[in-house]
């Protein structure tokens, strides 16, 4: 939040104006993809946290349980537990490169909150 509070400010030193788009990503740990994550990540840190990483979203199961009975055991192919701390770290380096791919924008993420500065 300080991040897109100082451009914001920079901004309107310059007498600019300035147009703040805050975007509320729900289901955004849902959507972390194993191949995209692996492209994104292999720059950004060493291969064998690399590994863990992916392993940590990797072949996940969904177990539906009630009173003590299983129904359903499901495989999960997308996405990230969302308790650790490392899911909006993950989703953080996952969201890296969209600032490269839109010109004039300033883009802020921290976990699934994205703001967008014009």
């Amino acid at each position: 939040m300080l991040d897109i509070q100082q451009k914001i400010v920079d901004e309107l030193d310059k007498r600019s104006d300035a147009l703040l788009y805050s975007v509320d990503l729900s289901a955004t740990f849902d959507l972390l993809r194993k191949d995209i994550s692996y492209r994104t990540l292999k720059d950004s840190i060493d291969q064998d946290l690399m590994n863990i990483t992916i392993d940590f979203i990797s072949e996940r199961k969904m177990i539906v349980e009630i009173n003590g009975k299983r129904f359903a055991v499901k495989s999960v192919p997308l996405g990230c537990v969302q308790g650790p701390i490392l899911g909006p770290k993950l989703f953080n380096l996952y969201m890296k490169d969209v600032a490269q791919h839109v010109n004039g924008f300033h883009i802020s993420t921290n976990a699934d909150d994205t703001y967008v500065l014009i």
